[in-house]
């Protein structure tokens, strides 16, 4: 699904870059808020910055396999929680984010 930019009190809001990045941002957001924390006290456990942890809840960045790891052990649960069953559609993205094949079957800009 695309997600189009929403604004809020005159202010744009980016959107989640997929479906996945806002499935794992509203996991991390939910135990979060169980364990009672702030994002700058998740931040800390994670060794990461407050505003990084804000734009993965808001699902605006694409976390790395490391950072996954880093937030899950902060959150007391296992990294297979924050991921298991998100999928990925690629039509969910905007058509100039979709990247595409080349001859050679690897993926790149154009043909």
């Amino acid at each position: 699904m695309y997600w189009p930019t929403v604004t809020t009190v005159g202010k744009a809001v980016k959107p989640p870059l997929t479906d996945v990045t806002a499935g794992l941002g509203a996991r991390v957001r939910a135990r979060r808020k169980e364990l009672g924390l702030t994002q700058e006290k998740l931040a800390d456990r994670a060794d990461l910055h407050w505003t990084f942890v804000g734009q993965i809840e808001r699902g605006q960045r694409n976390v790395t396999l490391h950072n996954i790891v880093k937030l899950a052990d902060a959150l007391e649960i296992n990294p297979t929680l924050l991921v298991d069953g998100l999928t990925f559609h690629a039509a969910a993205l905007p058509p100039a984010a979709t990247p595409s094949v080349t001859a050679s079957g690897r993926s790149g800009e154009s043909a």
